[in-house]
């Protein structure tokens, strides 16, 4: 679960619908990106997430960036 992205989202006031609006997504794609069920389908996504939610992508969505891959 990626608590982190839901935590972001409340504290800059946005609901799962709202957030949606803004990213062009529906409020039920918005629940499956905070339970990990998927993941969203374009960069330009993440990086408009990233400045609404004033957090970096590696915090908003920690799987998709595997660390132990970039330090071999």
């Amino acid at each position: 679960m990626r608590m982190f992205l839901r935590i972001k989202r409340i504290e800059n006031g946005y609901s799962q619908r709202e957030l949606g609006a803004v990213v062009k997504v529906s409020q039920q794609t918005i629940a499956k990106w905070e339970k990990g069920v998927t993941t969203p389908s374009e960069f330009k996504q993440i990086r408009l997430l990233e400045n609404l939610l004033n957090a970096d992508a590696r915090d908003l969505f920690p799987d998709l960036f595997d660390d132990s891959v970039l330090a071999e």
